[in-house]
This record gives C-alpha cells, sequence and structure tokens, in this order.
C-alpha cells in the first residue's frame, strides 16, 4: 500500500481500493514527513493561493478527509504542510491527536472527542484553540510553541487533566484551573503571563514552570505540598509569597532577583539539612525579607 524511504513516505496508494468497511477498522494513522504524491482517498483538497507551484505537491496540502475512518484511535501527522486538521466528528474513539511541526492554523470542532486523552499541536501557525468543554478525560495538553497563540480555551470541564505544556507561546492569561484537581504538572515558560491562576486546589502539582514571563506575584501555594519543581525566574517579581514555606517537598527552586532570602531558599531548599535546622532558618529569612 505504501513505500517507505528514509522516513519520508513517498507512496500512499490503492487506499481508494478499501472497503468502507476496511477504513472503518483502521485505528491509526501516522503521517510523518509526508510528500504527497498520490493519495486519492484521502481528497487532499487545495488552496487557489497556493497552486499556482505545482512543482511541490505539499504547498497546496490543506486537509485530508477522514470521514470513514470511525474507529480510529490514533491520529499523528508530522512534518508536513497541512494547513488544516481534518474534520474529527465521525472519529469519536479518537484518543490521541499529534500534530507536531506543521502548517496548521486551523483546529476543526472536537466537541465529539469524548474519549480524547492526549491533544498535543505542538510547533505550527495556530491562533485560537477549539472547545475543549467535552473532553472530560483529556489527560495531557500540549500546545508549545505556536507563536500567536494568546489564549487557551476553557478548561474547567477537563478534570482529569494531568499535564499542560504551553510553553513558548504568547499566552497573557491562564484559564481557570480551580477544577484541576489531578494536575501534576503545568509548563507556562515563556509567554506574556501577568499572573497565574488560583492553584490552591491543584494538590497533587509537582511541576511549575512560569519563568520568562511578565509576573508580579506568584499565587498561593500553600496547598501545593506535593511540589518539587518551581522555575518563576525572568519575571518582575517584587516579593515572594509566605506560602513556598509549606512545599516541604520543594527541590528545585529557581528564582532570580536583588532579594538575598531568595538566594538563600534556593540554597536551602537544594540542601539536605534537617528540619529543625531548615525551618528556623527559613524563618529567620522569613521574618527579615518576606512581606505580607
Amino acid at each position: 500500500m505504501y513505500y517507505e524511504l528514509d522516513n519520508k513516505l513517498q507512496y500512499l496508494d490503492n487506499i481508494n481500493k478499501l472497503s468502507n468497511l476496511s477504513k472503518k477498522n483502521i485505528k491509526n494513522i501516522h503521517l510523518p514527513d509526508i510528500t504527497f504524491i498520490n493519495i486519492p482517498e484521502f481528497e487532499k483538497s487545495t488552496d487557489s493561493t497556493d497552486s499556482t507551484d505545482s512543482t511541490d505537491s505539499t504547498d497546496s496540502t490543506d486537509s485530508i478527509d477522514l470521514t470513514y475512518f470511525k474507529n480510529l484511535i490514533n491520529l499523528s501527522i508530522e512534518n508536513t504542510k497541512i494547513k488544516k486538521l481534518p474534520n474529527l466528528s465521525n472519529c469519536i474513539k479518537l484518543k490521541k491527536i499529534i500534530n507536531y511541526n506543521n502548517k496548521i492554523t486551523f483546529i476543526p470542532n472536537l466537541s465529539k472527542l469524548i474519549n480524547l486523552e492526549i491533544l498535543i499541536l505542538s510547533t505550527s501557525l495556530i491562533t485560537k484553540l477549539p472547545d475543549l468543554t467535552n473532553c472530560i478525560n483529556l489527560l495531557k495538553l500540549n500546545v508549545d510553541n505556536n507563536k500567536k497563540l494568546t489564549y487557551l480555551p476553557n478548561l474547567s470541564k477537563c478534570i482529569n487533566l494531568k499535564i499542560i505544556l504551553c510553553f513558548n507561546n504568547n499566552l497573557v492569561e491562564s484559564p481557570d484551573l480551580s477544577k484541576c484537581n489531578n494536575l501534576l504538572s503545568i509548563n507556562y515558560s515563556n509567554n506574556q503571563l501577568t499572573h497565574l491562576p488560583d492553584l490552591s486546589n491543584c494538590i497533587n502539582l509537582t511541576h511549575l514552570y512560569c519563568d520568562n514571563n511578565q509576573l508580579t506575584y506568584l499565587p498561593n501555594l500553600s496547598k501545593c505540598v506535593n511540589l518539587i519543581y518551581l522555575y518563576c525566574h525572568n519575571n518582575i517579581f517584587t516579593n515572594m509569597p509566605k506560602s513556598i514555606i509549606q512545599c516541604k517537598k520543594l527541590k528545585y527552586y529557581k528564582k532570580y532577583n536583588k532579594y538575598k532570602y531568595l538566594y538563600a531558599l534556593t540554597y536551602l531548599i537544594n540542601s539536605n539539612i534537617e528540619n529543625y535546622y531548615y525551618y528556623s532558618i527559613i524563618k529567620y529569612y522569613n521574618s527579615k525579607y518576606l512581606k505580607s
């Protein structure tokens, strides 16, 4: 059915000979570094604005048609020039979508994908994400390296969400995460955030990356008792919350500015000092430098 050389798909023919029943039984589609030559049944559509150069067929690839693939579970499209994800409304069994390093600007409606667990939309040209309200089984959301992306959708119904990776975008605001009690890791590095959402219900959080933003303060972290990694350097903090002292499992803490107590905390948190020494010294720096 296909011929592959050096990880570049050269032919995808005879797929039109598959019966509709056969298509319905396909569960995995992976399109890596694809050079379209013959894909009759995928019915790639063309964008008239890109059709002037007939020497490069990938330039004219707008999307693909997955209408008949109703049992599809995993969809991976990587390193192509596809501009739109296909209509996935019939692929209600989809659990994983991976879009990496494509020309995609448009994400279709995902409201029917109630079984979706992993959504990766990385290194593309996405400006807006669709509504994820019905994706109640979503475990991982990865939308890094979309430089024109400024907002995330409402995640309040994604109560099973464990990982949010949204670094290297242009986010100016984070959605409410108060219902995301199962979150383990948040990465908002390299955005334009001025504040973080309330994290008091994220008691399982172990990793928080918010470095290289425009933050002036951190939220209360006293309930994040399982926090291990906290990277918040290169912001515009004037002071840090006392609540950080409650993060007793914190091992990696990176924050640079002029306040001496921050360097002291960095040292103490990375040391194996006995608890009573640890807290007595922290208490000293707390009273001397930390503001109320």
